[in-house]
């Protein structure tokens, strides 16, 4: 590529934030480093995409089936729908949105880049274990009423602070992060990568606990208000 004016970087939660952006400030010759982000694709880009690529034998019934679903939120992220057409099979749809969403799920949880699970000091961490860290985040995001997660000490209003609650020891919930089951927003704050995505797997995280003793009153008393 010869000494581009530009680089191009995928995997913006593997960024050090402000510390990351300071060091590359040094080295720029004008003292500071612009920052840019890809635009989320348009519906006519998702229609152009799922048109030209030839695992997908009619894009309209597509993306139907993603709204059907309540998954048309992921086809605005390109490696998102590429995700949803892999793990689809072209347009081979699960018969229920349960089983959809745990497809969907268990593909975002995938770590499908090679240079990253090289670049891993610790052996890769089980599926089931991703999904049941980033169902305990979310379980705690909703019913917190947040919208955001921060990693760092200076959580404002609205955002679960990591270092606040009580993590199970169990539950990869830095790494559950770093995944695609999260989005990166700025610094070391993060945000869910679809709504309907953080109900399903906090709904699956609460079944679980429900299934292994915890009273539904209980869950049911951190739902509702005083006015019941």
């Amino acid at each position: 590529l010869g000494c581009p004016r530009f680089r191009i970087s995928c995997r913006e939660a593997d960024w050090l934030g402000g510390n990351d952006q300071t060091a590359l400030d040094a080295c720029a010759p004008s003292g500071k480093v612009i920052v840019l982000h890809l635009n989320a694709l348009t519906d006519d880009d998702i229609k152009v995409i799922l048109a030209k690529d030839e695992r997908v034998p009619d894009a309209d019934s597509f993306k139907r089936n993603a709204e059907q679903f309540s998954l048309e939120g992921l086809l605005h992220n390109p490696q998102m729908l590429d995700m949803l057409i892999a793990a689809v099979q072209g347009n081979n749809w699960p018969k229920t949105k349960l089983e959809t969403y745990q497809l969907a799920c268990q593909e975002m949880a995938v770590e499908h880049s090679g240079e990253h699970k090289a670049s891993r000091k610790k052996p890769s961490i089980p599926i089931g274990q991703l999904l049941d860290a980033a169902g305990f985040l979310y379980a705690t995001q909703l019913l917190a009423n947040a919208t955001e997660f921060n990693e760092g000490d200076d959580a404002s209003e609205g955002q679960v602070c990591l270092n606040a609650i009580k993590i199970p020891d169990d539950l990869p919930c830095t790494q559950a992060l770093k995944s695609r089951l999260f989005k990166w927003v700025r610094g070391n704050q993060y945000a869910p990568v679809h709504r309907s995505v953080a109900e399903f797997l906090g709904a699956r995280f609460l079944a679980k606990k429900i299934k292994g003793g915890l009273p539904l009153s209980r869950v049911l008393a951190l739902m509702t208000g005083f006015d019941g």
